[in-house]
C-alpha cells in the first residue's frame, strides 16, 4: 500500500472508539499567528517546490484513501460561565475510481477543550465529560457512532464553492493548467469567495485525480487572491507549509484560514479557520488565537488496497 504520508502521525490524544476523553493534561495551546509576510511576497515561494514534487509522483493505484479528523469549536457550559470545546471527529474513507464504488466508517469521536484558559471554567462547571446543550440549543457531545464499514455506495459527487459539483466523468476530463481549472472550478473570476476564501480550494485539493492534475491544482492554489505564504506547523503540530488569508468583518469577526502541506512529501496536511476578533455573538466563548474549525490528515493518497 502506497500512500502519500504526512511525516508525523495524529497526536496520542486522538481517542478512535466512541468515548469522550478526559482532559487530565494540557489542553492545545492557541494557534500561533501567521507570521507577517514581506510586502509582495509571493504564495509561489511555498508552494512552487511542492507543485515540482508532485508532478514528479506516479499514481499507485485506483483507490483513493483518506483517514481525517474533523474539528468544530462549540460553546457549552452555563450561560453565565460558558467556555469552549473542540468536538473532533476522526474517519476514514476509500473510493474507487475504477469501480466507482465508496465506503467509509467512523472512527468515534471525543473532545478537548481549546485552549487552557478555558480550564478554570470547565472545572468550575464540575469538570463535566459529555454535555447535552450548547449555547446555540441541543447538543450531544460526544455521540454513540456505529464504527463498522458502511455498505458501499455510489461514487459522490464533489463541489467546489458554491457554484460547481463535478462528478466522475467531470474529474477525469478535468485540464492541468491553472488557469483552466480555475474555470472549471467557477474561479474563473478570481473574485474572493466569501466569508470563506480558500474553502474551494481546500475542496479542490482533496479531489482523487492524478499527480499531473493535482499538480495544476497546486498552482491555482498559489495563484488564490490576496493570499500570502505560510511557513510554521499545522494544528497537529507538524511542520507545514502552504498560504494564509484573512476574511471577515464587522459583527460576524475576522479569522485567519490555512491551506497547508507536508514541505516534505507535498502531502496536504490540513485546512484552519482561526479566531482572529469572534464574531459578536460569540465574544462570550470563543477567544482570538483558538481554532474555529479545522480538517487535518492523516493519510491522504492512491493505493490498491480495497477494505472489502
Amino acid at each position: 500500500m502506497r500512500l502519500i504520508h504526512p511525516r508525523f502521525p495524529l497526536i496520542a490524544a486522538l481517542l478512535f472508539t466512541a468515548t469522550a476523553c478526559d482532559p487530565g493534561g494540557e489542553a492545545p495551546p492557541a494557534a500561533a499567528p501567521s507570521p507577517s509576510a514581506p510586502v509582495g511576497a509571493d504564495p509561489m515561494d511555498t508552494m512552487g517546490p511542492l507543485i515540482e514534487m508532485i508532478g514528479a509522483q506516479e499514481q499507485a493505484g485506483t483507490v483513493w484513501y483518506t483517514r481525517v479528523e474533523r474539528a468544530e469549536a462549540m460553546g457549552v457550559g452555563p450561560a453565565e460561565d460558558p467556555y469552549t470545546i473542540l468536538y473532533r471527529s476522526p474517519a476514514e474513507y476509500w473510493r474507487d475510481t475504477a469501480a466507482a464504488r465508496s465506503v467509509g466508517r467512523s472512527l468515534g469521536n471525543d473532545w478537548d477543550l481549546a485552549s487552557e484558559g478555558h480550564r478554570a471554567a470547565w472545572e468550575r462547571d464540575g469538570s463535566p465529560q459529555r454535555w447535552t446543550e450548547s449555547v446555540y440549543g441541543e447538543a450531544e457531545v460526544p455521540q454513540e457512532l456505529p464504527l463498522e464499514l458502511s455498505a458501499p455506495y455510489d461514487d459522490p459527487y464533489y463541489d467546489i464553492g458554491d457554484t460547481t459539483r463535478l462528478e466522475g466523468p467531470d474529474l477525469a476530463a478535468l485540464p492541468t493548467d491553472p488557469g483552466a481549472l480555475r474555470n472549471e472550478f467557477g474561479l474563473g473570476t478570481l473574485a474572493r469567495p466569501g466569508t470563506e476564501p480558500l474553502l474551494p480550494y481546500h475542496e479542490a485539493a482533496v479531489l482523487p485525480v492524478p499527480p499531473e492534475v493535482r499538480a495544476g491544482i497546486y498552482a491555482m492554489i498559489a495563484q488564490a487572491p490576496e493570499a500570502v505564504p505560510f511557513e510554521g506547523e499545522d494544528v497537529l503540530g507538524r511542520p507545514a507549509v502552504g498560504i494564509s488569508q484573512e476574511a471577515g468583518e464587522g459583527d460576524q469577526g475576522r479569522f485567519e484560514h490555512r491551506l497547508l502541506f507536508d514541505p516534505e512529501t507535498a502531502a496536504l496536511l490540513s485546512y484552519e479557520t482561526i479566531v482572529i476578533t469572534p464574531p459578536e455573538s460569540d465574544t462570550s466563548w470563543q477567544q482570538p488565537g483558538e481554532h474555529a474549525r479545522y480538517v487535518a490528515y492523516e493519510e491522504i493518497g492512491w493505493t490498491d488496497d480495497w477494505p472489502l
